[in-house]
């Protein structure tokens, strides 16, 4: 009796040892599949783009078969997108032959609660109350109204910019002109002008933390505006570097996540240390981006200000 009890005791812990492993097995396999985190093969990148355009395709037909009509009844003409993400999509448009812009909330409007839930949090109509509640500024976009479609979707009418800074940087690039002194004094210039839009915003209590080239509007090639409310300091620094850096270079060639570690200390040092070393391998003589990058990736108490990244960028045009 006493060694069967001993048997079955070894068994039993032979089966505890065994679950053990296989279960200490499955989360370092789990761990190291997060980690790499698997690209997909060539055939389901295909199948995944060719979806997603399908789809794009869907909801343009969609915009494009609907009407918005403002002021005495005036129908909004000659509707093309410019535009597209997760949640929201652009349109250049004509309003008595006036360049305007709609600003569409995907899904917003429709009929199906659980459609409109699928389609995400934007809503145009608070979109347009934050920006009456900033007040006017020639650094932030204008909003004129929020209208309805004849199919119940609400549209943003914004003012019309001929282009956005990502664009402005990218045709520069193009044609190898962003480290002349002209090219690069126009884009300081007008990222000079985002700065005092971006701290207006921040002055007034308000963060919307997607601050990128491509939101930054260009009017005519002399006013730069927020396209949104706000933004992040970090975010302001990418922006520079990627409008300045040469072409087809960036600073996130790899994901963004891939720099946490254990405490912010050692993530903003780990962002900084890879941000100073392409800056210094693409920009080697561009001292003005350099102390942005390396004075903005540090921990939230010892960041710099806007009003720092304003004079850095000032003087440094003054110096060209």
């Amino acid at each position: 009796s006493h060694k069967k009890s001993e048997d079955v005791r070894e068994h039993f812990a032979a089966l505890a040892r065994a679950a053990y492993q296989d279960n200490r097995s499955k989360a370092d396999s789990f761990r190291t599949a997060q980690s790499k985190r698997r690209l997909p093969s060539e055939e389901e990148a295909v199948e995944v783009r060719q979806q997603k355009a399908i789809e794009a395709d869907r909801q343009r037909t969609v915009v494009l078969e609907d009407s918005w009509t403002w002021t005495l009844g005036v129908a909004f003409r000659d509707l093309v997108e410019v535009g597209s993400g997760a949640h929201g999509q652009v349109f250049r448009a004509t309003f008595q032959n006036q360049p305007l812009a709609l600003k569409l909330a995907k899904g917003r409007g429709l009929q199906d609660p659980m459609q409109r839930e699928a389609a995400g949090t934007l809503d145009v109509a608070e979109e347009f109350a934050v920006l009456g509640a900033l007040g006017q500024h020639p650094n932030v976009v204008r909003a004129f109204a929020v209208l309805t479609s004849s199919l119940g979707r609400p549209a943003l009418v914004l003012e019309w910019a001929t282009q956005s800074l990502h664009e402005l940087a990218r045709r520069l690039k193009d044609d190898r002109l962003e480290n002349t002194t002209a090219g690069r004094d126009s884009l300081l210039q007008l990222f000079q002008q985002f700065l005092v839009g971006l701290s207006f915003v921040h002055g007034r209590s308000f963060l919307h933390l997607d601050v990128k080239p491509s939101n930054i509007l260009v009017f005519e090639g002399v006013r730069a505006v927020r396209v949104t409310f706000a933004g992040d300091v970090w975010a302001a620094a990418v922006s520079l570097f990627e409008i300045c850096c040469p072409k087809k270079t960036s600073l996130w060639t790899i994901a963004p996540q891939s720099f946490l570690r254990a405490s912010e200390e050692q993530t903003a040092k780990a962002i900084r240390d890879m941000a100073v070393a392409k800056s210094s391998k693409f920009m080697p003589f561009d001292g003005a981006i350099k102390d942005i990058l390396t004075q903005t990736f540090v921990p939230a108490n010892r960041r710099l200000t806007l009003p720092a990244m304003l004079q850095i960028v000032q003087k440094d045009v003054r110096s060209t």
